[in-house]
């Protein structure tokens, strides 16, 4: 049966082809029970009959599956439909590497880096026992973000021994067999001379593709041509290819060797592996690079030698001492990213993972029941024992020094406190509260413990706790005596998160974490020196020791704004990156013997309208990245709202009607937060277009240039998080009414749409807040000692009325003030749409009152959460953010 856009297989809808080739056919499609999109690879129609296609399609999905690397194409699931089986694949953005070599030689440094990666994914798939047998560039696909991705393992063959090597049955036939006289081969001209006579294979047949790759890249053409199959193969087997520098002058001798050694017909003199292939290019790496910086030193220095050469030796000669009494010596500054694993493979999010003292087990968190619970695995196989099965979520599990205990944080109450318990289950044990409530500080309740919070001993814990003042700072507790200490003292507004010790348990490396930035802090045991380590412009958080104790590895978003894993050194302060990639790598920690586990994490959120008299539903937006704050217009059916589908923050309009949608802001700057005035003409936003957040108003229309309202700065906890701030208009249009962050906690402040007066502080003590009715009254979230609490409140009265107690967020009130929407639940990760009704009050100063029970409007059912937005003008819907996590764990291991 033909396939076509828009059909349902199983739960996978078709969205458009991308691709097609003998070997299958590829669509783009959506996974609709955990709403993310993959790529879905067919066995050709004329091949569904053909045992030897249908043999190679399930062949490439058990070889790929079978292998867990970053540049290897991951594999989800095999499934079959109307009698067409297809796989179900990572989607990728970007091309093949064939089209980019097609425009000729790529950059040198491009072309080396490239052959790095593919090496490292191709020595996992040789420590497997698998070898790919048909590495070409039509095979290699180059994200857009500049990663490759090894593709089809249609012909790969799982061998039988440790070495890679194939029995004689599993010889693969030639090219002569299974093609026609007179054709040009592509996948013939990158075989290795034992592939093309049809003789036994190992590793070493894709070291020499893999060298054929190489050779393509760096001059632009292929090392064996001819019009023939025939023709091709004697090259292959007869004659060697041209050499690289007489096809580009830039190719250094060094590069041409390793080349030289790929493509070395004999295999005994080949590279014998595809990590010494790597290694050997890494090198070169590293000496070009030193090599550059020398000689750029040296063209600017001036020709002193005889006055200079006695002073650099002394110099040296002291520095090597000093070294040396340092304990410096033999330690590199610079640090590579080896071998990556994946040891976590279940659908949804597997968060904060961290090894055991022996690294043989892995504790993590995964919300498979709604929310998030704690769960120990082996690192290598064997079934993960859930530990916790309580509500709410249980997340940071911390292995203990000795290993018989771990520490983490639970969500109970409203408010988010450390716990222990024993790594093979049983009761937990409360050890001390936070003060961080967690739906309101979801960010700060995820790192409220660092990656080794147990003292050396096993004595104390490291943990962040909130005070009156509203900065979080780190304690030390006692586990014996319960008495606490604080170890660091940030400014007002300053949030200290994740403290870790160093193995030695001299040094303690923390984030400080304000204005929607992160810096690196040092300071020692009992908390006296503290200085930074890393601080700049980026969010750098998520800090680790590396046994070492040269090095900090922590997690920052300054490649691109991703977010990655990167190490600095802490006598010189030099950067290394550590993990690359689209994706967010988050809570990176760091095992007794320098493993990095780290958490590869993504999510999906779109947008999406409920009726809510009936339920319905219906998907407004399919783009990937973070799309937030969803506002209708005061008429019609417009929404406004902020996508980072560009790589940064921008408001952007969509009709739920038609397709069409329009980018009003169009900056480099982060755009956050649409509100509508009125009479649906402006939109005011926060933006930091000239630095700090202030706010700003736009026509609706496009027309004219923003226009900044006012230069007092508004911190944001960050561009996504700043969806649980409030930004409305008065009902009058008149003025504008916001939530301001300081040392006292948060505030709702007005101020003129005309500019002409001054922001004023309208109350203390406001989370979130909306008007009612009119700029007299507001309905308004707080928090108390008991607890968060919906409040409604006369601003010129000074009346109050409790309209609901209880952990949520995101509150919006109906336009006609019948009912209040929030989301709630013990845990982020299950968290909905509820509605409450609300009473009008009599009198036109008087408040509401709150009406039976919270109805729920979505259920995710712990697949996927909700973030609201706002109501339809006529209360007939409302639109949100449906928001599908995902994330598996990852082990790293460094070369210095």
């Amino acid at each position: 049966m033909a396939i076509e856009a828009g059909q349902q297989l199983l739960h996978y809808r078709l969205i458009e082809k991308i691709g097609a080739g003998g070997m299958g056919v590829v669509w783009k499609a959506e996974d609709t029970r955990l709403h993310r999109h993959v790529a879905l690879k067919f066995v050709p129609e004329a091949g569904t009959r053909n045992s030897a296609a249908v043999g190679r399609h399930l062949r490439e999905a058990r070889a790929a599956s079978a292998l867990n690397h970053p540049n290897i194409c991951a594999i989800y699931d095999i499934g079959e439909w109307e009698d067409r089986r297809f796989i179900v694949m990572e989607l990728l953005e970007g091309r093949g590497l064939d089209e980019r070599i097609g425009h000729g030689p790529l950059d040198l440094d491009t072309a080396i880096e490239l052959t790095i990666q593919v090496a490292d994914a191709l020595a996992a798939a040789h420590a497997k026992g698998i070898v790919h047998r048909d590495i070409k560039p039509a095979n290699i696909f180059v994200t857009d973000r500049g990663s490759p991705k090894v593709l089809d393992f249609g012909l790969a063959k799982r061998t039988t021994d440790a070495e890679g090597k194939l029995g004689p049955d599993d010889a693969t036939r030639t090219a002569f067999d299974t093609t026609t006289p007179g054709s040009v081969m592509g996948t013939v001209s990158y075989m290795s001379p034992q592939q093309a006579l049809g003789k036994p294979l190992d590793a070493r047949t894709d070291v020499f593709s893999l060298g054929v790759v190489l050779y393509e890249m760096i001059t632009g053409q292929r090392a064996f041509q001819g019009t023939t199959s025939a023709a091709v193969f004697d090259a292959i087997l007869n004659r060697a290819p041209t050499a690289p520098v007489e096809l580009n002058a830039q190719v250094p001798a060094e590069l041409e060797r390793i080349v030289n050694k790929a493509l070395d017909k004999d295999p005994d003199l080949r590279y014998q592996s595809s990590a010494g292939f790597r290694a050997d290019l890494k090198r070169l790496m590293r000496d070009s690079y030193g090599a550059k910086t020398a000689s750029a030193t040296s063209a600017h220095a001036p020709r002193r030698w005889p006055v200079l050469v006695g002073t650099l030796i002394a110099v040296a000669i002291v520095v090597s001492v000093l070294v040396w009494a340092t304990g410096l010596l033999g330690s590199n500054r610079k640090l590579l990213p080896g071998e990556s694993e994946r040891v976590t493979f279940s659908a949804g999010p597997e968060y904060a993972g961290s090894l055991s003292p022996n690294s043989e087990f892995l504790a993590f968190s995964r919300p498979v029941h709604g929310s998030m619970d704690l769960y120990v695995k082996p690192r290598v196989g064997g079934q993960a024992i859930r530990l916790t099965e309580v509500p709410g979520d249980e997340v940071l599990p911390r292995w203990s020094r000795d290993g018989t205990r771990l520490a983490y944080v639970a969500a109970r109450g409203g408010y988010a406190d450390v716990y222990t318990i024993s790594p093979l289950g049983g009761a937990a044990s409360k050890l001390v509260e936070t003060g961080i409530p967690h739906i309101h500080s979801f960010w700060d309740m995820h790192e409220a413990l660092g990656t080794r919070p147990w003292s050396v001993d096993d004595r104390s814990l490291l943990y962040s706790r909130w005070l009156d003042n509203g900065t979080v700072a780190v304690f030390r507790v006692d586990l014996q005596s319960r008495e606490k200490q604080q170890i660091t003292f940030p400014e007002d507004g300053a949030h200290d998160l994740g403290a870790s010790w160093s193995f030695e348990g001299d040094q303690i490396v923390f984030s400080r974490v304000q204005g929607g930035a992160g810096e690196i802090w040092l300071t020692s045991a009992e908390g006296t020196d503290a200085r930074p380590l890393v601080a700049d412009e980026f969010n750098n958080t998520a800090a680790s020791f590396l046994p070492n104790g040269q090095h900090v590895v922590f997690t920052s978003n300054r490649d691109s704004g991703m977010d990655n894993v990167w190490a600095v050194h802490i006598p010189s302060g030099e950067l290394s990156q550590l993990t690359t990639g689209g994706g967010k790598d988050w809570y990176s920690s760091v095992s007794g013997q320098g493993m990095v586990a780290y958490t590869r994490w993504s999510h999906q959120t779109d947008l999406h309208t409920v009726n809510v008299a009936t339920g319905e539903d219906k998907r407004l937006t399919e783009w990937t990245e973070d799309n937030f704050v969803a506002r209708y217009a005061p008429h019609g059916d417009r929404i406004a709202y902020q996508s980072t589908r560009t790589g940064n923050a921008e408001i952007w309009i969509i009709d739920p009607e038609s397709p069409a949608e329009r980018n009003l802001t169009d900056h480099e700057a982060d755009d956050l937060l649409p509100a509508w005035s009125p009479s649906g003409k402006e939109i005011a936003f926060l933006s930091d277009r000239e630095g700090v957040m202030n706010l700003w108003i736009v026509n609706a229309d496009g027309s004219g240039r923003p226009e900044r309202l006012s230069e007092q700065k508004i911190d944001i906890p960050s561009t996504v998080w700043a969806v649980s701030l409030s930004i409305r208009w008065t009902p009058d249009g008149q003025s504008i009414g916001y939530i301001k962050t300081d040392h006292q906690g948060t505030s709702l402040w007005t101020i003129d749409r005309s500019g002409s007066a001054d922001a004023k502080n309208v109350r203390s003590g406001v989370e979130r807040f909306d008007w009612y009715l009119d700029r007299n009254r507001i309905v308004y979230t707080t928090l108390t000692e008991s607890g968060q609490e919906l409040r409604a409140a006369n601003l010129q009265t000074g009346e109050e009325r409790l309209l609901y107690a209880g952990p949520h967020s995101e509150m919006i009130l109906s336009p006609d003030g019948t009912a209040l929407a929030f989301v709630t639940a013990e845990s982020h990760f299950d968290q909905n749409l509820f509605r409450l009704r609300l009473e009008p009050p009599e009198t036109k100063d008087g408040l509401p009152t709150a009406v039976g029970e919270l109805e729920r409007l979505t259920d995710g059912e712990g697949l996927w959460h909700v973030h609201n937005g706002s109501w339809s003008h006529d209360g007939s819907h409302i639109v949100y953010t449906h928001d599908a996590d995902d994330g598996d764990i990852y082990l790293l291991t460094l070369e210095e």
